[in-house]
């Protein structure tokens, strides 16, 4: 299976999503302006120590104002934590589960041939190291609690009271969804997985985004919001092309900044009623979050429906999934914009993995079918995703793609792909 990331870390606030370290103001100038973020301007937008309790309480209070939320709830536990115990944290997430690291090889196989991910990638352990560096905080919803990962930047006041009211609003959100129930009921694919956390990354990082303004001395009632988010998704989807493994970093552009694009339609088209109907229905396909948004709960694409393939001889079905148009988007190619336009004409994949039946020859099979809307978007992909030996892209009429690679051994006859 394609290994998940943990609940914790799905509603957790990744230095990505969070900005950058403070600047110092050259000396002789005074400070920034600070704007409040309208409709907010009773409470105190100013940075401050979030280790102490009444700042935590005065974010609290603002960041209940920005989700419309009532300013007198209580206020949820927050605690500092170190690297080490967040480390110490994770791994018992990870036994608790029980999973095996041999359910994920074949993926990590499988996604090597794409050129998505490295060897070693999905192992327990390099999983956990990348979260304890990219993770600043994070909503634990069994415990309704909050973490602030201690990097060593607590000093950095903007950083810091950005991060945490990024996580004041997942608490906002438990208390009125249940976001435990709500991973319970969606997190069911990869692709609905994907959307359902860009409904509640992306309304976190919009509200966080609209605080961030004030901090750094913009009026966010004159910021173009709709271009910021487009330029900030644009951004990060060039730095994770440029990756040796697109596919452990893609995850965050995805469901962070593409879900703030998302979810910022919604906010802009009908408020705090809108976010809400994406959290009762939230998209099932990540071709939902790629399309341009228009903030209304619109109904998806109907996904080309494959039939099951035939196993080569000598070989076995493992596993099948379908990685939607996000994955359209990370095999093809380096250049983002044109994946991008290429994604968005994504209408159904799967991708199905075999082995060899013999265990002394531990080979892996991989055999992706891609159906798009238009030709000339099949004929990109066809053209952008990893070509060389031991792999084969087909055309099969205007529309449809047949990407198959193997790691060692001979292709099968060109015949195959076959449907029983």
């Amino acid at each position: 299976m394609l290994r998940k990331q943990a609940l914790v870390v799905a509603f957790g606030c990744l230095t990505t999503a969070c900005g950058s370290s403070e600047e110092a103001a050259p000396k002789g100038l005074p400070p920034a302006p600070l704007f409040p973020v309208p409709g907010c301007e009773t409470f105190s937008h100013a940075a401050c120590d979030t280790r102490e309790e009444p700042c935590q309480t005065r974010l609290f209070e603002l960041s209940s104002c920005l989700r419309a939320a009532d300013p007198n709830a209580a206020l949820p536990s927050v605690s500092v934590v170190s690297e080490s115990d967040y480390t110490a944290f994770l791994r018992a997430q990870y036994e608790e589960d029980d999973e095996d690291e041999a359910d994920s090889s074949p993926w990590e196989r499988a996604l090597r041939l794409l050129e998505l991910v490295e060897a070693g990638d999905f192992g327990i352990e390099e999983t956990i190291e990348r979260t304890v560096s990219q993770v600043y905080g994070l909503f634990r919803p069994e415990e309704r609690d909050i973490w602030i990962i201690d990097h060593g930047r607590l000093d950095e006041l903007n950083l810091s009271s950005a991060v945490l009211v990024h996580e004041f609003i997942h608490a906002l959100q438990d208390r009125e969804i249940d976001l435990g129930a709500y991973s319970d009921e969606h997190f069911t694919s990869f692709e609905a997985t994907l959307g359902a956390r860009a409904v509640v990354e992306g309304e976190a990082r919009l509200h966080q985004a609209r605080y961030w303004a004030a901090l750094l001395g913009l009026n966010p009632a004159e910021v173009d919001w709709s271009r910021h988010f487009q330029a900030v998704a644009a951004l990060n989807s060039a730095a994770v092309k440029m990756q040796p493994s697109p596919y452990t970093l893609g995850d965050s552009t995805f469901v962070y900044e593409y879900g703030a694009r998302f979810m910022y339609s919604a906010w802009k088209s009908g408020g705090q009623s809108r976010i809400l109907e994406h959290f009762a229905a939230p998209p099932t396909l990540t071709h939902s979050v790629l399309v341009e948004p228009n903030g209304a709960v619109a109904p998806e694409v109907a996904p080309f429906s494959f039939g099951e393939l035939t196993a080569p001889t000598g070989w076995e079905r493992v596993t099948a999934a379908s990685l939607g148009a996000w994955g359209v988007w990370l095999a093809c190619g380096r250049d983002g914009p044109k994946a991008l336009q290429v994604a968005q004409a994504w209408r159904g994949d799967r991708l199905t993995i075999f082995r060899d039946s013999n265990p002394l020859t531990p080979s892996t099979l991989v055999a992706w079918e891609l159906e798009f809307a238009d030709f000339a978007s099949a004929n990109a992909f066809a053209q952008g995703a990893p070509q060389g030996t031991g792999l084969s892209v087909q055309r099969h009429g205007d529309f449809r793609v047949h990407w198959v690679g193997t790691d060692g051994v001979a292709l099968p006859d060109r015949s195959w792909p076959e449907y029983q």
